[in-house]
């Protein structure tokens, strides 16, 4: 378990990899969170999981997309910062649309890290 009555995620890309990306930004395709939205003080665990996937030329990733997201279609609050700092990039609104695209389709990301956006805040709601 990580978290009992949680009332809100903050996602923070201040720094997604050291600074090492070109223009310190990295774009990110999906941010799921699964669970049951608690009706009582007595929340069952969220579970959280994170993966990579990596090639030399476009794909469409493989990741599972997750079918019950708490925070599916919502846009969240924004910290500091740009989601959407490249041209073609949707912005917050492709975390959570419950897509993905080819790695080659900017559309499919939010730009994020030091130059870009910096952190997103969900609030949790039951479906």
């Amino acid at each position: 378990m990580i978290a009992n009555n949680v009332a809100a995620l903050k996602f923070d890309f201040t720094t997604p990899d050291g600074g090492s990306r070109e223009n310190h930004a990295a774009g990110y395709t999906a941010i799921t969170v699964t669970g049951v939205a608690a009706t009582n003080l007595i929340a069952p665990p969220i579970i959280s999981t994170a993966s990579n996937q990596n090639s030399g030329g476009s794909f469409i990733p493989t990741w599972k997309i997750e079918t019950n997201s708490l925070i599916a279609g919502q846009i969240p609050s924004v910290g500091s910062g740009s989601f959407a700092t490249e041209a073609g990039v949707t912005g917050v609104s492709a975390l959570t649309d419950g897509t993905f695209g080819p790695v080659s389709n900017r559309a499919s990301y939010a730009t994020c890290g030091l130059l870009a956006g910096q952190s997103v805040t969900y609030s949790l709601t039951p479906p």
